[in-house]
């Protein structure tokens, strides 16, 4: 679902019907409406060159803004994702100048396990246009899991988030704007995400 979810914002329905999925990962935009979804699901790529072929995480894969680690006599040939098990939970959030043909402002994937006694595991958070390129967030995962979605502290959890985007990025003229709402995005998430798992329960 959260692949699908982040599929759906991107451009018009003209670029969805021809662009790819490989494309939106090579090009590697900091606002690359897939990049963040992929990497939380824990993507690889395949590239393969007349000297074979290597396998590489898609966190790993991304270089910097733009950048990613192919060679000039590669082409990404597959892309690998892993399928979730039981009781795991997804989420996408995006926000955006306008609603149609809108590059994110700020975007955020989660993917989260919810255990039979409603504690949050294996989180992934992947925020995008809020760091250089899309990367995890291991300090704001670490802090939600173990927690219960009977008293988890969102806006806790926001503050974090907030912290460790600007952690990365330092302070720059979007940070005033950005800084709350990266926290607005993952305390979206989390909530949509204990909503749908109570109701499941």
């Amino acid at each position: 679902p959260v692949l699908v979810e982040a599929a759906y914002t991107i451009g018009s329905t003209q670029i969805r019907n021809r662009g790819t999925i490989g494309g939106n990962i090579v090009n590697a935009s900091p606002a690359a409406d897939l990049l963040p979804p992929l990497i939380a699901l824990k993507a690889e790529v395949e590239l393969t060159s007349g000297k074979g072929k290597r396998v590489l995480s898609l966190e790993e894969f991304l270089a910097g803004p733009y950048k990613t680690k192919i060679q000039a006599n590669e082409l990404l040939t597959k892309i690998k994702i892993p399928l979730l098990g039981d009781n795991y939970y997804t989420d996408f959030q995006k926000i955006g100048r306008r609603k149609a043909l809108s590059i994110a402002r700020l975007s955020l994937a989660l993917v989260t396990k919810i255990d039979k006694e409603g504690i949050f595991q294996d989180t992934r958070v992947v925020p995008g246009s809020a760091t250089p390129y899309p990367q995890s967030l291991p300090e704001t995962e670490k802090a939600v899991n173990g927690k219960s979605v009977l008293n988890v502290d969102l806006e806790e959890i926001g503050k974090i988030t907030s912290k460790e985007m600007v952690s990365i990025t330092g302070e720059r003229w979007s940070t005033p704007y950005k800084k709350p709402t990266i926290a607005v995005l993952i305390k979206r998430a989390l909530e949509k995400i204990i909503k749908e798992a109570k109701t499941n329960d």
